[in-house]
């Protein structure tokens, strides 16, 4: 069971929900497929919270979403485009 509240996080011109609340986590596949058909995912994350979290997040996925990692460097400076085309 889940109790949950979208929110929406403001950014300049960019706007994108976050939701809050308990149980949402396992609820991860079914938002996500409220908003894309796609299937496959890139979880970013530092490694020290992938390792915390990464198997988690993994285990409320089915066999049919390819799941893959990439592990950036902590710190604001890594929270960019370029970071992610290294």
């Amino acid at each position: 069971m889940s109790n949950y509240k979208k929110i929406y996080v403001e950014l300049g011109s960019e706007r994108y929900p976050v939701c809050v609340g308990t149980g949402v986590f396992n609820l991860l596949p079914r938002l996500i497929r409220s908003v894309s058909t796609n299937r496959q995912l890139v979880i970013i994350s530092v490694p020290p919270v992938a390792a915390l979290y990464l198997d988690k997040v993994r285990s409320v996925f089915d066999q049919s979403w390819q799941i893959n990692q990439l592990n950036v460097p902590d710190g604001e400076r890594s929270k960019s485009a370029a970071v992610l085309q290294k």
